[in-house]
């Protein structure tokens, strides 16, 4: 008994519409003032850009994926983050956007790193994303460790080695400047004769 309130079925009955009448307005309102994962992003890319100084690829990179994002899903919030959301995210870049498995790994991972930022600053309460695992073939740190190297000897005979196409001499001699310059080949491309010493 509440002031002098007997506690009938009635009374409960009223007591529990007014609380969810109040529990359904403060969701609406909470869903109206939910702002979309472009905004956070964009709030990410600004806070976290200048507190850690980033590189403007790693900006660039991120920018990206907000544009990606964007494009698969304009009003995409945290609470549409779903194993299904996220399959589909990946399966749109993947065939709309053409990314081969390791592109596709990439940017899922920066989205990841966006989320967990997100989390921690406690503007996403969705936790789903943790316990999404997508095997991206092709991608294992196994597969991408398996480099084949040149021998000193092998590499002195490819150097060595006589064509008898001016095509392929070329080839064999910027393969082997790249291989004791230790640089690139999109290095070699971009060398100006200002850079040689």
């Amino acid at each position: 008994i509440e002031n002098d309130i007997p506690v009938t079925s009635k009374y409960l009955i009223s007591e529990l519409q007014n609380y969810l009448k109040e529990t359904e307005q403060i969701i609406k309102e909470e869903a109206e003032n939910e702002k979309d994962i472009q905004f956070y992003i964009q709030l990410f890319i600004d806070t976290e850009s200048e507190l850690k100084a980033w590189t403007n690829s790693t900006k660039q990179k991120f920018n990206t994926l907000k544009t990606h994002l964007c494009t698969f899903n304009g009003g995409l919030t945290f609470n549409d983050i779903t194993h299904d959301l996220l399959l589909k995210y990946i399966n749109y870049q993947r065939d709309k956007l053409n990314f081969i498995n390791t592109t596709n790994k990439k940017y899922y991972k920066l989205l990841v790193w966006f989320l967990n930022w997100a989390t921690e600053k406690n503007y996403n309460k969705n936790l789903a994303y943790k316990s999404f695992k997508y095997k991206f073939t092709g991608t294992t740190s196994e597969a991408q460790n398996n480099i084949v190297a040149l021998s000193w000897s092998e590499l002195q005979h490819f150097y060595n080695f006589e064509f008898t196409n001016k095509a392929l001499e070329q080839a064999r001699d910027i393969f082997c400047f790249c291989a004791f310059t230790s640089l690139r080949f999109s290095d070699i491309a971009n060398l100006k004769k200002h850079n040689i010493v």
